[in-house]
């Protein structure tokens, strides 16, 4: 659904992933699993692994070594988000969603912003689209060769209340400054009530897209 006035496109689960955000732990652990992910390494060895990632990808050392030593994030998990990063070739300013990482504090923030990263690369993978990523009020999101700014969450579901709105307004106020973002669109690997949206933006159009 697109909320034309805050020219917001709302877009169902990705096409390319079999029903919710497992799909994405499933795909990864079998056709793009990163180095160190499944195999024998100590937590140092991932380490090691990881930083070399992050420092080809041009995340500064100071954001790379605090997350490195972030406690919430496990070796494992770390090493699954950080090689979804990397797998994204060619995107730059990889180092925004290191630095919203760098600010979890809790186990499950850290399992989603994982879970996140891979479905970011999944999109890539799939679309060859992004260009870069961009930070906008403190969310990472993905620019594509368009100028369409992309966001993909791993959410069951999504109800349009006011928090969400200013949520999503504050984030667009962030994007509107940037030079060349000519829209932007929200995707979750699940629904979102559209009802309280009429509310807020008037003339819903369309009905939900999937990538063709």
């Amino acid at each position: 659904m697109t909320a034309a006035a805050g020219g917001l496109t709302v877009k169902a689960a990705l096409a390319v992933i079999p029903g919710t955000a497992v799909a994405v732990v499933s795909y990864h652990r079998d056709r793009r699993k990163p180095e160190g992910a499944g195999e024998e390494k100590t937590p140092a060895e991932l380490a090691n692994i990881n930083r070399d990632k992050l420092n080809r990808m041009k995340v500064p050392s100071p954001i790379a070594r605090i997350f490195i030593q972030k406690a919430i994030f496990n070796p494992h998990e770390q090493t699954l988000l950080v090689g979804a990063l990397a797998n994204m070739k060619d995107v730059s300013d990889r180092k925004y969603f290191i630095e919203t990482a760098i600010g979890a504090h809790e186990e499950s923030v850290a399992v989603f912003l994982r879970v996140r990263a891979q479905l970011m690369d999944l999109y890539q993978e799939k679309t060859n689209s992004v260009v870069s990523l961009v930070s906008a009020g403190g969310v990472s999101l993905m620019l594509t060769k368009t100028g369409t700014v992309v966001g993909v969450f791993p959410l069951d579901y999504v109800g349009w209340t006011a928090a969400f709105a200013r949520q999503e307004r504050s984030i667009s106020n962030a994007l509107e400054a940037m030079p060349d973002t000519k829209g932007k669109e929200l995707w979750i690997t699940g629904t979102v009530d559209p009802w309280p949206a009429v509310s807020l933006w008037e003339g819903l159009e369309g009905g939900r897209q999937n990538p063709g």
